[in-house]
């Protein structure tokens, strides 16, 4: 007798709950069988209904549970086990359709009791007697092949405390190894993803240090327009950051010193040509950071009439051979902040436009939008429509006037 078939006599003596448990997980192992469930998981009363499922997906399964203490494959208790089924099986023929207007068309029953193939074909015959379109049995000896194969050692284990051997704990692993693999690197992936926006979460409550502006191109920028350009993003937050209504912010060349060829020629030297960045912010009166920024930004004798205030200036190297412009709007404290800024979550809901020389705008291919290294916009060709716009949109530093 194996360990499987001595503990189904006696190790759940009086515990039907456990013995319920036990046969609703193993009628979920076998084929054809979905969405299987208790009738009462927290007790009482069940008519005669210990588990509900589908057979096939569509026909009604009602499924009872037969098991007796210290059970033995005698007269006695093999009588006990088909008076049991008999009176389950009466209270399924007189249970009603459900919700669905289902009727119970498939009768299992499961018993620890040992049963002849005589005894389960008259039970058998009994539930087709009373229109039954399925009846199946597991005695204890069908419950024993169902709970020693990999589908079942878990079941086992746990409600049986038989542990798996090494030959088990191998075919176990054969068999499910990777679906448990496969769970268990998705559910670290959740956790990451988890992990990393709450990251974000606390870090969106921090100020903006630097806003970066990038579009990739088809072409090197010194095929473009012979290297002349203008590029700017206009981001108008809703509402406000303590004041900080828009943020204007772009770069563009100045006058081409060095065309393409020549600066190929003279590759060995640092290139001739330079590019100008340039920010503008709009800020609302009477609020936190008008009172704060104010004296600093009308010092620069910006236009205070249209509520658009220069914020900040940049000179840096163009080289014509890159495939890219890249613009940044920064307010990086040194001991304090120079420019207003707003949190990475005031970004949220805000609108955004991009502005550019005609001949760029042929030629970009994806246009990135990056606060404090997230990236929080990316669009690709297809992802915007070009309109016709007017230099007048750009409030250019003297520097980039001739374009």
């Amino acid at each position: 007798m194996s360990e499987t078939d001595r503990r189904l006599k006696d190790e759940l003596n009086a515990n039907m709950a456990m013995r319920e448990r036990m046969c609703l997980e193993l009628l979920a192992t076998q084929k054809d069988f979905t969405n299987v469930r208790p009738r009462l998981p927290k007790g009482g009363p069940d008519g005669g209904r210990d588990i509900e499922a589908l057979y096939q997906q569509c026909r009604r399964v009602i499924g009872a549970v037969g098991f007796v203490n210290d059970a033995a494959d005698s007269a006695e208790h093999r009588r006990s086990a088909r008076k049991k089924f008999r009176d389950d099986l009466e209270r399924f023929s007189f249970i009603p359709p459900d919700e669905h207007n289902r009727t119970p068309e498939v009768f299992v029953w499961f018993t620890n009791v040992g049963l002849t193939p005589a005894i389960i074909g008259e039970l058998k015959k009994a539930a087709y007697g009373v229109k039954a379109a399925l009846c199946e049995v597991f005695d204890r000896e069908r419950l024993r092949i169902a709970l020693d194969c990999n589908t079942g050692y878990a079941i086992r284990q746990r409600y049986l405390n038989i542990p798996l051997s090494e030959a088990e704990q191998s075919d176990f692993f054969a068999q499910w190894g990777d679906q448990l693999q496969e769970i268990m690197s998705r559910s670290f992936g959740d956790l990451e993803s988890m992990t990393q926006r709450l990251h974000f979460l606390a870090e969106s409550q921090f100020p903006i240090d630097q806003i970066t502006l990038a579009a990739k191109l088809s072409s090197p920028i010194g095929d473009i327009a012979s290297g002349n350009f203008l590029f700017q993003v206009m981001v108008m937050l809703n509402p406000h950051s303590d004041g900080l209504h828009s943020i204007v912010f772009g770069c563009g060349s100045e006058p081409i010193a060095e065309p393409l060829a020549e600066a190929h020629s003279s590759r060995e030297c640092f290139p001739a040509n330079t590019q100008r960045g340039y920010g503008f912010v709009s800020l609302l009166p009477e609020t936190t950071q008008y009172d704060r920024f104010r004296e600093i930004l009308v010092a620069k004798n910006t236009d205070e009439e249209e509520q658009l205030l220069a914020a900040g200036e940049s000179h840096g190297v163009l080289d014509l051979d890159r495939s890219f412009v890249v613009a940044n709007y920064g307010s990086e404290p040194f001991f304090e902040r120079f420019y207003p800024t707003c949190r990475l979550i005031d970004l949220h809901r805000s609108m955004v436009l991009f502005d550019c020389n005609a001949e760029l705008a042929d030629h970009i291919e994806e246009i990135s939008l990056i606060a404090n290294q997230y990236r929080v916009l990316q669009l690709r060709r297809g992802d915007w429509r070009i309109e016709p716009g007017a230099i007048e949109r750009f409030k250019l530093p003297e520097k980039l006037k001739h374009l």
